[in-house]
C-alpha cells in the first residue's frame, strides 16, 4: 500500500471512530436504549471486516479506531450529563470523571443512603 493509501485508510478509520464514539457515547436514555447502539455496532463491524481484509498492510487501524472511539464516546457521554440536574454545577472535567467512574448510578433514598446496601 502506498503512503497516500495508508494515510487515507487511517483518516477514514479515525472518522469512523469519531462517528461510532458519538453514537455510543451519546445514546439517548429511553426505553429502547439498546437500539441506539446498533449504528455504532454496525460501524465497528465494518471496521473489523476491513481491518481483517487489509491485514498487515494497515496495522494501526485497530488501535486508532479503539482509542479515538473510546475518547469520543467518553467526551460525548460527559457532554450528555450536562442536562442532568445532579451535574448542573459541575465542570466538564468533573463530568468526564463521573463517566469514567465505575460506581456511578447507585440509587439513593430520600435521606441519601444507598438503597442496595444501606450499611454503606
Amino acid at each position: 500500500m502506498s503512503i497516500e493509501g495508508a494515510i487515507l485508510t487511517y483518516v477514514l478509520t479515525a472518522a469512523l471512530a469519531v462517528s461510532a464514539g458519538l453514537v455510543l457515547g451519546g445514546a439517548p436514555l429511553t426505553t429502547y436504549k439498546r437500539t441506539g447502539f446498533i449504528p455504532g455496532l454496525l460501524i465497528m463491524g465494518v471496521v473489523v471486516v476491513v481491518g481483517f481484509a487489509l491485514g498487515a498492510r494497515a496495522p494501526w487501524m485497530g488501535p486508532i479506531f479503539a482509542m479515538v472511539s473510546l475518547l469520543t464516546s467518553t467526551l460525548a457521554a460527559a457532554a450528555e450529563k450536562r442536562n442532568e440536574s445532579a451535574f448542573a454545577n459541575e465542570t466538564f472535567w468533573n463530568r468526564v470523571i463521573a463517566v469514567l467512574n465505575v460506581r456511578r448510578g447507585v440509587p439513593l433514598d430520600e435521606v441519601g443512603r444507598n438503597v442496595r446496601d444501606p450499611e454503606l
